[in-house]
């Protein structure tokens, strides 16, 4: 029982990085092209 809950537990930190990573990735991409818009 101990084991399953921590394969529940790191399956559940790997979807928070995941959606942490996707969540970055398109905040840093809309930075960039306000940055840009910004230099202009």
């Amino acid at each position: 029982m101990c084991f399953f809950e921590f394969v529940i537990m790191s399956k559940i930190k790997q979807i928070a990085a995941w959606i942490a990573i996707l969540g970055g990735g398109i905040a840093f991409f809309f930075f960039s092209l306000y940055a840009v818009d910004f230099m202009r």
